[in-house]
């Protein structure tokens, strides 16, 4: 069974894309199947994909993307799905989709837009996720979210952070919304601290601290053991160390970020 790019195929269709890739290119058929993912470019491998399917392969669609499609789509099921809606051409709307075998991109996009004949193109998960990126829009936790917090809720152990994940924990969903702002805004840091009365939130860009964000000072503990815990330092440097400095490594749409 090949494994490629977040994707599993079954062993059927892994047979189909070994033969297409031998035909490709006859030192492939020497691979198995859990050396394909180191040995075969990514082109190479989507365009056997797009050729057995009889799709076209395109290696870069993001500048095609229509961001108004979005706004009839949840960007979290286009990113687990790895498929995301370019534009509309007459009657037909294009759709880029990285595994075309999956019937995900149909059963969700059809409903949404019945008027139009769905066509697919086969591209990069990258591009996908680049299209996807392009056009998500976040604002930011609201006030009334933020105070809805319960103070005694938590969950540990988030270690592979996604920030493009919805979290059903409120504190987790409250960090992920933090940090995938901060990647939109390509802030080099991200401050939190406390002044006064005051526990708010800034993001550094271009050197300079931009806007800040209160945040209720009742999730002040909770927030530094959260973070604390995403940087893998002890709680108990909290009473050790007046300020604390760390780095965590957040996955935004299947993009590893420090």
């Amino acid at each position: 069974m090949i494994d490629y790019d977040s994707m599993s195929f079954n062993e059927l269709i892994s047979g189909q894309i070994m033969r297409a890739l031998a035909n490709h290119d006859p030192q492939y058929a020497e691979l198995e199947h859990d050396q394909v993912a180191n040995r075969v470019t990514r082109y190479c491998f989507m365009g056997a994909l797009a050729k057995i399917n009889g799709l076209p392969f395109f290696p870069r669609v993001a500048e095609f993307c229509d961001g108004s499609l979005h706004t009839y789509c949840d960007p979290t099921v286009l990113t687990r799905g790895l498929f995301s809606p370019l534009c509309v051409t007459g009657d037909k709307l294009i759709v880029a989709v990285a595994n075309p075998w999956s019937p995900l991109p149909d059963e969700y996009l059809a409903p949404r837009f019945p008027d139009l004949e769905i066509v697919k193109v086969v591209t990069l998960a990258s591009e996908i996720a680049r299209a996807i990126e392009s056009v998500a829009t976040n604002s930011g936790p609201s006030r009334s979210e933020l105070e809805a917090i319960d103070v005694e809720d938590q969950e540990e152990n988030h270690r592979d952070f996604d920030v493009t994940t919805d979290y059903t924990e409120p504190m987790a969903q409250l960090v992920a919304t933090v940090m995938a702002d901060a990647v939109k805004t390509r802030a080099s840091d991200i401050h939190f601290k406390v002044e006064k009365e005051s526990f708010y939130y800034a993001y550094r860009v271009d050197g300079d601290i931009g806007h800040k964000v209160e945040i209720p000072m009742k999730l002040k503990d909770r927030l530094d053991a959260f973070l604390l815990n995403l940087m893998k330092l002890p709680t108990e440097i909290r009473a050790t160390a007046p300020g604390i400095s760390g780095r965590f490594t957040i996955s935004y749409f299947h993009r590893p970020i420090d």
